[in-house]
């Protein structure tokens, strides 16, 4: 805290009850505020109301101002930290889209045209291809396969191909269309 008078700061105040040694502070927060503002005792506030996209706040000597004591002033952001403000920005973008896709991936489902829905997030294109080569050393013809809303089917080689090159085209899709979205928006 600190004390002013004839609005200048005289003094610190580290224990306010010291100065006020035979009154009884009530347990309501705002009262004692209200006491010591009204005995000219400020808290000190190192945070000053600005705007973050053009200001700064610099720590200071203790001033008053509309009836409250900073530590803190604003400045004008520099150059610099402008232009690192707008790369910060712009990396945000990019990683903010590059979540989309990964979700949009990890929920990935495709349906053949034999009218089974895959599930086609990259684990699950992975699956598909290890059962396929499986299906290949073997040589078989089809497999037992646990369809997207985990009901069990005979699932047979065309269309698990079907279903992995659906999967990779609409994976390929969504990251294309993240990068042309992205890079429209450099571009602004």
């Amino acid at each position: 805290y600190f004390l002013v008078k004839n609005n200048v700061i005289t003094e610190v105040i580290s224990n306010f009850k010291s100065f006020f040694p035979t009154t009884i502070f009530p347990p309501n927060y705002s009262k004692v505020q209200e006491f010591l503002e009204q005995n000219n005792c400020y808290f000190i506030r190192t945070y000053k109301e600005h705007n973050p996209a053009i200001e700064k706040l610099i720590p200071c000597e203790p001033y008053l101002e509309n009836n409250h004591v900073y530590s803190v002033r604003t400045a004008p952001l520099s150059t610099s930290e402008l232009k690192t403000m707008q790369e910060n920005t712009k990396q945000e973008k990019v990683l903010k889209t590059r979540l989309i896709c990964l979700e949009q991936v990890d929920t990935l489902k495709v349906e053949t045209s034999y009218g089974h829905i895959f599930d086609a997030d990259e684990l699950s294109q992975s699956r598909i291809q290890k059962a396929l080569y499986l299906m290949t050393q073997e040589n078989k013809d089809s497999i037992e396969w646990i369809l997207a809303d985990n009901s069990k089917a005979e699932i047979f080689k065309p269309e698990l191909k079907e279903a992995l090159t659906l999967a990779i085209k609409k994976q390929s899709e969504i990251w294309v269309k993240s990068w042309i979205d992205k890079n429209e928006a450099n571009l602004s």
